[in-house]
């Protein structure tokens, strides 16, 4: 099973991807680490991957499309006045189109 999915990336421009779920959600995971400006580990971004992979292929099963919001967030601040703070990334995804992976003859 393959996904065309939309989602609202740095400065809200729409963004697509193609691919697995597994796929799609490494890039949608890579786009929340790069909203919080780096401050997400890689094994924060891959926790969040797995769960956003689950959640696209519910979605992609259900023939409705609904419009997914997922919330991450970064490591907290170590200095300053904002010590000890998150910031708190909303990432807005769409299942555009499910499709399954045929070879065309060539």
């Amino acid at each position: 099973m393959k996904l065309l999915v939309t989602y609202n990336g740095y400065c809200g421009r729409a963004e697509f991807v193609k691919g697995t779920p597994e796929v799609c959600a490494m890039a949608i995971a890579k786009e929340a680490r790069h909203k919080a400006k780096g401050r997400m580990r890689d094994a924060t971004v891959e926790m969040y991957a797995q769960e956003i992979a689950e959640a696209l292929r519910k979605d992609a099963e259900d023939p409705n499309t609904n419009e997914l919001v997922f919330s991450t967030y970064a490591m907290p601040y170590t200095v300053g006045i904002n010590k000890g703070v998150c910031n708190k990334n909303i990432l807005k995804v769409t299942v555009l189109d499910v499709f399954d992976d045929i070879q065309q003859a060539t």
